[in-house]
C-alpha cells in the first residue's frame, strides 16, 4: 500500500473526487459515488455514513495518506481579497475577522477564519524599507505600507461536519480550502505568475457552474450560475427513453455521440449565453482587461461540444485542466480532480 503525502478531496453533489498527491504532483485518483440523500445545501447530511463509505473505498483501492485537505463548498464559504497594514502572522489572525464585517451579516463568532498571502515576504520587506510618504501626500491613517491577502471564512458548524466525516474514515483534516484558494495554488504551480496576466477557470459542476477570474495572484471575481451539468439529464433521458440516472452515465461516456444531440446543444448555448454576459460585463468594468484564456475543470469539462461552444461564444482560447494540474498529463480525466489537487497544494 502506497502512502501519499496528501489526499485532496473534493466532495460534490454526486461523488467525492480524491487526488493522491506526493512531491507536489498528482499520483493517483479515485472517484467515490454515494446516495444523493447524503448531500444537501453544499455539504454532507450523513457525516458518519459518508465517513464509512470513504473508509471502505480507500481500503479497497489501497490509498493511504498522512494528511487530508478538503475543498470547501463555494456556496457556503466567503472569500475576498483584503488589504491591511503589515503585521505579524499572530496579529493578522487576531484581526482577520474584521476583514468580513462588510461581507457577513451573521455573528462572526460562528465562523472560522484563515488567509492566503498574495504579497510575498520580499515585497513586504521592500514596502517596510521604503521611505515614508511626504506630508503633502500622506493619506491620514492609511498611508503606511500594507499587505494584500486572500481572506477566507467558513461556518464553524461546517468545519465540525467535515471533521466528523473524516473521523468516520479514520482520516485527519489538515487543511480546508475554498475553490479560490485551490485555483490560486494551481496557478502558482503552473506558471511564473505575471501580476498583470488574467487567469480564468470555469468549473462545470453537476448542480452549478462557477467562473473564477484572477489577475496575477489576485482574486478578482467569482460568479455562480444555477444551471449545471444535470440540465443535460432530461434531454439525454428523452433521447434514450431511460431514467435520468441512467442518462447521466450515458452522457458521461458519450454513447452514440449523445453529447451532440440538438437538445444538448441547446443547453450548451444557454450556458454560453450566461457566461458571455458575465465576461462582457467584466471586460466593460475592467477596461484594461486582456482576458483571453479559460481553463475548464469539473465533470462537464469532458464534453468536447460544450468546450467548443463556450470557447466560440466567449472568443477565448480553451485550455485543458491538465495544463493547471501538476502531473495531470498522465490522467486523461484529471479535469475531475483539479480542485482536489489544488486543495492538497494549498
Amino acid at each position: 500500500m502506497t502512502v501519499f503525502d496528501t489526499l485532496g478531496m473534493d466532495i460534490g453533489a454526486e461523488s467525492v473526487k480524491i487526488a493522491a498527491v506526493s512531491g507536489g504532483k498528482l499520483r493517483q485518483t479515485a472517484e467515490i459515488t454515494y446516495p444523493e440523500a447524503y448531500f444537501s445545501d453544499g455539504w454532507v447530511t450523513e457525516p458518519a455514513r459518508m465517513g464509512r463509505v470513504l473508509r471502505d473505498a480507500l481500503r479497497e483501492q489501497n490509498i493511504r495518506a498522512r494528511r487530508v485537505a478538503i475543498q470547501l463548498p463555494g456556496e457556503v464559504s466567503y472569500v475576498h481579497t483584503a488589504s491591511m497594514p503589515i503585521m505579524t502572522a499572530k496579529q493578522l489572525r487576531l484581526n482577520l475577522r474584521f476583514a468580513f464585517t462588510d461581507y457577513i451579516s451573521d455573528n462572526l463568532d460562528n465562523y472560522a477564519f484563515d488567509y492566503a498571502m498574495i504579497d510575498t515576504p520580499k515585497q513586504m520587506r521592500a514596502a517596510l524599507s521604503a521611505p515614508p510618504p511626504s506630508q503633502e501626500t500622506e493619506d491620514e491613517e492609511n498611508s503606511g505600507p500594507t499587505m494584500d491577502f486572500l481572506a477566507v471564512a467558513a461556518p464553524l458548524n461546517l468545519m465540525a461536519q467535515i471533521r466528523r466525516t473524516l473521523e468516520g474514515a479514520k482520516l485527519r483534516l489538515v487543511k480546508a480550502a475554498p475553490p479560490e484558494c485551490s485555483f490560486l495554488a494551481l496557478i502558482r504551480s503552473a506558471f511564473e505568475t505575471d501580476p498583470e496576466r488574467e487567469y480564468c477557470a470555469l468549473d462545470l459542476g453537476a448542480r452549478a457552474i462557477r467562473l473564477y477570474i484572477f489577475r496575477g495572484e489576485r482574486h478578482i471575481v467569482t460568479r455562480s450560475f444555477e444551471i449545471g451539468m444535470r440540465a443535460l439529464d432530461e434531454p439525454v433521458a428523452r433521447f434514450y427513453r431511460v431514467k435520468r440516472q441512467e442518462a447521466r452515465a450515458l452522457y458521461r461516456e458519450n454513447r452514440d455521440n449523445c453529447q451532440y444531440i440538438d437538445d444538448c446543444m441547446e443547453v450548451y448555448n444557454n450556458i454560453a449565453l450566461e457566461l458571455t454576459r458575465t465576461i462582457n460585463f467584466y471586460r466593460f468594468s475592467h477596461q484594461d482587461s486582456a482576458l483571453e484564456d479559460v481553463w475548464l475543470i469539473g465533470g462537464g469539462a469532458g464534453a468536447a461540444p460544450l468546450a467548443e461552444v463556450v470557447g466560440k461564444a466567449l472568443d477565448m482560447k480553451v485550455h485543458p485542466a491538465a495544463e493547471l494540474t501538476p502531473g495531470g498529463a498522465l490522467f486523461p480525466d484529471c479535469f475531475r480532480y483539479a480542485q482536489a489537487v489544488g486543495a492538497a497544494l494549498c
